[in-house]
């Protein structure tokens, strides 16, 4: 910039400060700033403008005028916080007040330029959570709803524009769920079902995909039951814009990702197509859909994607495995990017060897100890640790027996949980103490390497109780310990805190038709304690101090009305295994397979299929046979006979 400009902007300043000039110098401002309307125009004058001190005055006009200028000067403001490295300088000297003031209560003809202010605030990320508690959240919902009387459309477009920027942090998202339904309601006329306004619609998708980047599994049901996923709907299924399209599949990926059987996800596997398009561009430096990617975000999506049983096989023959790899073995790749790409990898984990990338494990190990932040290290050790019992898992399993003997020699019983349902847990812990039982929990005996001692406290258990939940299904720690202790054939014992869980995916072929204790109600809680404890007998748990269990010694006179009732109803699903188990045997009877032309492998698995199918109706049997007696018991010291 010459002396000359610079002089006319320090003149231009000084008339700002007169109230008389004030009304012109800002129009002239305005207009000068902006110049020819080119980037590098515009940075150059904006810079120019705020070295000069003028963002004190303009300020200044928007909390006391006069109001003819404050269009002028927001118009200003906006131009100069397009510089983000201004945006911090101009907020740090209290433009926020005033802004917020004008969206409350003033003239509706500067509330447009104001929504763009705050936008530009928010963009940077140690910005964001400064902007939003500063309370303007509802004030941008309010002209979200209620536009102005003035350039309406452009106010809504900012406003939303503001909120999608401000919802890309992980503190603010959730605090903006109490907003959607009214956020919803307000963008819904400018939908492919309304008056579509591409500019509106587009950002209000933004903002969707930045609150589920952000949240928890709760959360994101929060969004499914405030009907996101059908306003999204139409701009993921017809496809007509490109940039749309994208976006509405980052926010299905998110937000159902996790989700066994979902139609959106069985149709076909152009969402996962679509995603890998976005990585490709993004590792590239390209555009893709008349937008630029942070590689986080289709990494994000496919990491969502993979938690899902069926899209395991799906992301891998796709060929995905090829470009997340290269993106975490490259060491200069940013935070984000690679925490996501080795959760994808450690999902994937579950379904291959990865052995098809050579460089995969070595990528793996390498960001286990060096990752970038610890959940990129998490999911990392997670992965290598996946891989190497995969390996172990070629070898033959522990026989019965074997497996009998190791939880006769238990150390203790385990309890394998997710953090949410922690309090439950401790509970647990605590009660099964007092029983005589050694329990470890991570809570209190995790050592450095969270691998190992979760791999040690699985092979030094008599029996594993785990939580029947969707947090522990989606969590790759939790599935870890599960199927490892599957694997070592320790006793199960499932616990359920929400009565109304069905579990799926993994976890319901873990869980099998196990007996699973519900325990949802603090009030039966020790009802059920007792229950769990008599389980643990049952599998021939030893008490800390080694003595052999004894069903009847930890319960209280008062609990045989409810051992009475438990009794009965495990005597019914005894039953109705022992039935199944019936069926099974005679398919398997009178299915014979002919030892001839090569059979003999059909025939063989057949008898190993039928071994198994005896087994476990002899235990079972030793079930009922359990049952029965301590019915005989409880008839004894009721004096009545049960029928």
């Amino acid at each position: 910039m010459s002396v000359t400009e610079e002089q006319e902007f320090q003149t231009l300043v000084q008339k700002l400060q007169e109230r008389r000039t004030a009304n012109d110098a800002a129009r002239e401002l305005a207009d000068k700033v902006y110049g020819d309307g080119t980037d590098t125009s515009l940075r150059a004058r904006a810079q120019l403008v705020y070295d000069v001190g003028a963002v004190p005055h303009l300020i200044a006009i928007l909390e006391s005028g006069p109001t003819e200028a404050m269009e002028d000067a927001a118009t200003t403001l906006s131009n100069i916080t397009t510089v983000i490295e201004l945006t911090e300088p101009v907020f740090d000297q209290g433009v926020l007040p005033p802004l917020m003031a004008i969206l409350r209560n003033g003239p509706e003809h500067v509330k447009p330029g104001v929504a763009n202010i705050i936008r530009n605030l928010g963009f940077l990320e140690h910005m964001k959570r400064k902007v939003f508690v500063g309370g303007v959240m509802p004030l941008l919902v309010k002209l979200l709803r209620e536009g102005c009387d003035v350039n309406n459309e452009y106010a809504k477009e900012y406003a939303i524009s503001a909120l999608l920027n401000l919802a890309n942090h992980k503190n603010n998202a959730p605090a903006m769920l109490e907003y959607l339904t009214e956020i919803i309601a307000s963008v819904q006329p400018y939908g492919p079902t309304g008056s579509y306004n591409a500019d509106i619609w587009t950002r209000f998708l933004g903002f969707v995909y930045n609150l589920s980047a952000h949240l928890n599994t709760d959360e994101k049901a929060r969004m499914r039951d405030a009907g996101i996923i059908e306003l999204v709907k139409p701009s993921f299924e017809t496809r007509d814009d490109p940039r749309s399209f994208v976006v509405a599949t980052l926010c299905v990926a998110n937000l159902l990702g996790h989700l066994e059987n979902h139609p959106l996800l069985t149709s076909d596997v152009s969402m996962i197509e679509e995603l890998l398009r976005v990585l490709h561009a993004s590792m590239d430096g390209d555009w893709y859909a008349d937008a630029s990617w942070d590689l986080w975000a289709p990494l994000q999506g496919l990491a969502n994607l993979s938690i899902n049983e069926a899209n395991k096989k799906l992301i891998i023959e796709a060929g995905a495995l090829k470009p997340v790899v290269a993106v975490l073995a490259n060491r200069e790749t940013e935070a984000r990017a690679q925490q996501w790409a080795a959760k994808v990898l450690s999902n994937l984990s579950f379904a291959t060897d990865l052995k098809s990338e050579p460089k995969a494990e070595e990528a793996l190990k390498f960001v286990a100890e060096h990752g970038t932040t610890a959940e990129a290290r998490e999911y990392a050790k997670l992965a290598v640790f996946q891989l190497r019992q995969r390996r172990e898992s070629q070898k033959p399993a522990p026989s019965v027996a074997a497996a009998e003997a190791a939880t006769a020699r238990g150390k203790h019983v385990m309890l394998s949980y997710p953090w949410t349902h922690q309090a439950l847990f401790v509970w647990i812990k605590g009660y099964l103490e007092k029983q005589g039982f050694s329990v470890w929990m991570d809570l209190d005996q995790m050592s450095a390497s969270v691998l190992e001692s979760m791999a040690a406290a699985v092979e030094d258990s008599a029996a594993v109780i785990f939580c029947l939940s969707d947090d522990y299904k989606l969590s790759e720690a939790c599935r870890t310990e599960g199927e490892y202790a599957y694997r070592l054939k320790r006793p199960m014992i499932p616990v359920k805190p929400d009565a109304s869980y069905a579990a799926d995916g993994w976890l319901g072929a873990l869980c099998g038709n196990k007996l699973y204790f519900e325990l949802t109600n603090e009030a039966e809680y020790e009802a059920k304690g007792e229950e769990l404890v008599r389980e643990l007998v049952r599998h021939g748990v030893p008490r800390a101090d080694g003595a052999a269990a004894s069903a009847g010694a930890a319960i209280a006179p008062e609990g045989k009305e409810r051992e009475l009732k438990s009794a009965l109803l495990r005597s019914e699903r005894a039953e109705e295994e022992v039935k199944s188990l019936q069926r099974k045997l005679h398919q398997l009877e009178t299915s014979g397979v002919p030892v001839t032309q090569g059979a003999a492998q059909g025939a063989s698995s057949t008898d190993q299929r039928l071994q198994q199918v005896l087994a476990d109706m002899e235990q079972i049997n030793q079930r009922l046979q359990g049952i029965e007696g301590r019915l005989s018991q409880v008839e004894r010291k009721r004096g009545c006979t049960i029928l």
